[in-house]
């Protein structure tokens, strides 16, 4: 979404992105279409924790099994007709009282009220003096990229669970990322193709659907991305042959409509 929003304003718009969780952190500088960017490498987004009902029923083995039980159980049981609001201190002490319950049948400990309030609310665990680290950097980060005074860090991460170490390294572009890589395609014009016989070829042999393309040259457009009256206006276009808008070593830019986060470039051979 962050790219497709500085593609859509056409402008590099800069995105600096902070997080903590306990003594740990990190800081990303993240350049659309330049750097890597949050969806690059998604193996790093963390998993919300979610325990199976039948698990948490049959079998409870830790403190948090026997909140979610209640909640997802035994709340909709007990109030068909009300929805259940984590705001609200008198939802939280009935399902801390029940959770309670469920624990002593079966033999387990540490239920607490402020362990209820953060499984039923999805709490993530903070220290103020890690935030308060990471919010430095993320500013400092800022005031070099604003006044160019030194070089931007690219994927700082800290950890301060014992002593403080930190690290400054590179995540890697990855071209076929859906939000912000660009695939190449390298492509010969068949003779008198038109540009209807282009689009169905691209269809055909590299499955992009419905492609719309854009000349990356002074030409006039074949057919453009975003406009809907553009787009009707140029469906004459379509009868034209490729040759009167493209030569060899024209780029061509191609989006397709179910997918606008990806680009492709089509480089005429």
């Amino acid at each position: 979404m962050l790219v497709h929003i500085a593609k859509s304003f056409g402008k590099i718009i800069p995105y600096f992105d902070g997080g903590s969780e306990r003594w740990m952190g990190h800081i990303k500088v993240i350049i659309p279409t330049v750097t890597a960017c949050l969806s690059c490498h998604p193996e790093f987004f963390v998993e919300l924790s979610e325990f199976q009902l039948c698990t948490t029923a049959n079998n409870p083995r830790q403190p948090e099994h026997c909140i979610a039980y209640v909640k997802e159980k035994l709340w909709p049981e007990s109030f068909p007709n009300l929805k259940f609001n984590p705001d609200d201190e008198e939802n939280i002490k009935w399902i801390y009282e029940k959770s309670q319950e469920m624990a002593q049948k079966n033999n387990i400990a540490g239920v607490t009220y402020k362990l209820v309030k953060g499984v039923v609310k999805n709490i993530v665990p903070a220290i103020a003096s890690t935030q308060a680290f990471v919010a430095s950097l993320c500013v400092t980060e800022v005031l070099k990229y604003l006044t160019g005074n030194g070089y931007n860090l690219r994927n700082i991460l800290i950890s301060g669970e014992e002593g403080i170490y930190g690290e400054d390294l590179e995540y890697a572009k990855m071209p076929e990322c859906h939000a912000c890589g660009s695939i190449v395609i390298d492509i010969h014009l068949n003779d008198n193709e038109t540009v209807s016989e282009f689009i169905q070829r691209l269809e055909k042999e590299y499955n992009l659907k419905n492609a719309r393309l854009v000349i990356n040259t002074d030409n006039d457009r074949i057919i453009p991305i975003y406009s809907p009256k553009i787009y009707k206006e140029s469906q004459g276009n379509l009868s034209k042959p490729m040759k009167n808008f493209v030569e060899s070593g024209s780029e061509i830019i191609g989006i397709t409509p179910d997918n606008l986060d990806s680009t492709y470039i089509i480089r005429i051979i």
